[in-house]
């Protein structure tokens, strides 16, 4: 189905889909969805950018220490740095930080900042909510520790894409009920918010994912197919009460079944009081922010994103 205008370099994407045995995930086996996904974002994002430091540390979690995979764009001397604590997407697929490509260390030198990535556990192996006690555990530890990697505990955010969004969004929520400091800032790219939604894009939209593909995803990711008992970790949109949450920067996508209810998720954050900023890209697709490589929309992304970050770290210092 045509949808009007597609950006001629997210159509080369698409047209390459085949190839690369992701045009028809939800028939694709597990493994060879991991070994697809591993190879796209490093394929396609951009290179590497030239930074002090990328190093491996362990953060104590619920079921042992999880490896984070850290970003540092300069010698931060005695100083500081704010800290950006990133999720790996792809619900099922990425097992290692390494497969995001060169976007964490884009993202680390235009923001300034301390890029955290958490290799937590993963589906179906370690089904919900085993991936998300990690990034939580991970998030706890830095408010109390960042100093340890010359991070700034009052300067943290979080962010991700697609499920990784519906991390960053659940994290939130759950910072709340305990009582804890929320992030400076939410950055939920193409989130996953409502794991059930029936909204138009889901049934409009199909391009690199479809409806059938994010079912089949969030039942592998949840462990089986009862979403009565996922709860509000799933899907933050149907949370009762969103205030006094951090503020918000939701990116969509025009072309992403997932579009709607980012937007969705704008509107209810607004209505509680949250400020919320809300961007959609026309012409793009789920997971374009990740091809800057190949997409030169994406890595203008980046650093857009990235100028969205240091605002708040800056607002956060003053």
């Amino acid at each position: 189905m045509s949808h009007g205008y597609v950006n001629p370099q997210t159509q080369a994407v698409i047209d390459g889909l085949g190839e690369r045995n992701l045009d028809d995930v939800s028939e694709q086996s597990i493994e060879v969805i991991r070994e697809a996904a591993s190879q796209l974002f490093t394929q396609l994002g951009p290179p590497p950018a030239d930074i002090f430091k990328e190093e491996y540390i362990q953060v104590p979690g619920p079921a042992g220490d999880i490896n984070c995979l850290t970003f540092t764009p300069t010698d931060p001397g005695e100083g500081k740095l704010p800290v950006l604590l990133y999720f790996i997407g792809g619900t099922f697929s990425h097992q290692s930080a390494k497969e995001l490509g060169g976007t964490p260390s884009v993202l680390a030198k235009q923001a300034n900042c301390i890029v955290v990535i958490p290799e937590h556990r993963i589906p179906p192996e370690n089904p919900f909510p085993a991936g998300f006690e990690d990034c939580f555990a991970v998030y706890r530890w830095l408010l109390d520790n960042a100093g340890e990697i010359h991070g700034d505990v009052n300067r943290i955010a979080v962010g991700g894409g697609s499920s990784a969004g519906t991390h960053a969004a659940a994290l939130c929520l759950d910072a709340k009920e305990a009582g804890i400091r929320q992030p400076v800032l939410q950055w939920l790219d193409v989130p996953f918010l409502d794991q059930i939604g029936e909204f138009p894009s889901i049934h409009e939209m199909s391009y690199l994912v479809d409806r059938a593909s994010l079912r089949w995803g969030a039942s592998i990711h949840f462990g089986h197919d009862r979403w009565q008992e996922w709860g509000l970790r799933a899907s933050p949109l149907r949370a009762p009460d969103l205030t006094g949450l951090a503020p918000a920067f939701i990116t969509t996508a025009e072309l992403d079944p997932l579009r709607d209810e980012g937007k969705a998720y704008a509107i209810r954050l607004r209505q509680a009081g949250v400020p919320c900023t809300h961007i959609c890209y026309e012409g793009q697709i789920h997971g374009f922010s990740g091809m800057g490589g190949v997409i030169d929309e994406g890595l203008m992304f980046i650093y857009q994103a990235a100028g969205v970050l240091r605002y708040a770290f800056d607002k956060a210092a003053a």
